[in-house]
């Protein structure tokens, strides 16, 4: 099957019934519910699915928090081919026992100005999809990641870089704790478009930085719970910003899932 074939099907899923105004979107908010990799299947296939909600800023820089679902759909074919709400659609290119990397797809789902009275009148962001590389390194409960994603055709059109640095491993024989941190910086279009007000633009840099806690449940070997936190601080330009209310953003999600 030809990972192109699922392309509309991961635009439907990212989208949504509604659009969430936070850029950082499920990404992140869903990382313990893919922290887990090995369900017990010997299949060629790994299908992860799950259901869950979080609170979040309405945008970022907002001191305005909302309820988000967190709907995770996540299928790997030889562990090479991948569809996910979080991880978008991709191959793994190049591997080796400690080493990923390759190609992806992700989806921006851009800002709506009626999300809150500060944003009104800045018009909407609209989605995007974003073409990109990703790479992870893995040294033994220890894993490094990063990736660089480009905004194609409407929305920010802008670049946006991450990093990030984890660990984790067993809490106790049903438990398993990932501690990490994470940074990210972005170009002056990605900048402009989020955090620039008028003639007041916004340069390229650091956006933020930020670190977080995914807890995660084996109720079975094949079911589980997660709950997740992260904390991340804008810098730079995204702090100063007209925009930003609050430097300091916050996230508290759960998801229950079953993997197979």
């Amino acid at each position: 099957m030809r990972p192109a074939f699922f392309l509309p099907c991961l635009l439907i899923l990212a989208a949504g019934p509604t659009r969430a105004a936070n850029v950082e979107g499920w990404e992140p908010w869903l990382s313990g519910a893919t922290a887990l990799t090995d369900g017990g299947s010997e299949s060629d296939w790994r299908v992860n699915l799950g259901v869950g909600v979080g609170a979040a800023p309405d945008f970022p820089g907002s001191d305005d928090y909302e309820v988000v679902p967190l709907p995770l759909v996540d299928v790997a074919y030889r562990d090479t081919y991948f569809l996910s709400t979080q991880r978008g659609l991709g191959v793994v290119l190049f591997r080796s026992d400690l080493f990923r990397a390759g190609p992806r797809l992700t989806y921006d789902r851009g800002r709506e100005e009626s999300e809150n009275i500060v944003l009104r009148g800045l018009g909407d962001i609209e989605p995007s999809v974003e073409a990109g590389v990703f790479v992870e390194y893995y040294r033994r409960s220890w894993r490094f990641s990063g990736d660089l994603r480009q905004g194609l055709f409407d929305g920010h059109q802008g670049l946006i870089a991450s990093g990030s640095i984890a660990v984790g491993g067993r809490f106790s024989d049903a438990s398993n704790l990932v501690l990490g941190a994470e940074i990210h910086a972005a170009d002056s279009d990605y900048m402009n478009a989020y955090f620039g007000v008028g003639q007041a633009g916004a340069g390229a840099g650091i956006r933020d930085v930020g670190a977080y806690l995914d807890f995660v449940y084996l109720v079975t070997p094949n079911v589980y719970v997660t709950l997740d936190t992260r904390v991340s601080i804008l810098l730079g330009d995204a702090a100063a910003s007209a925009l930003t209310t609050e430097d300091l953003q916050y996230f508290l999600g759960t998801v229950v899932g079953y993997r197979f």
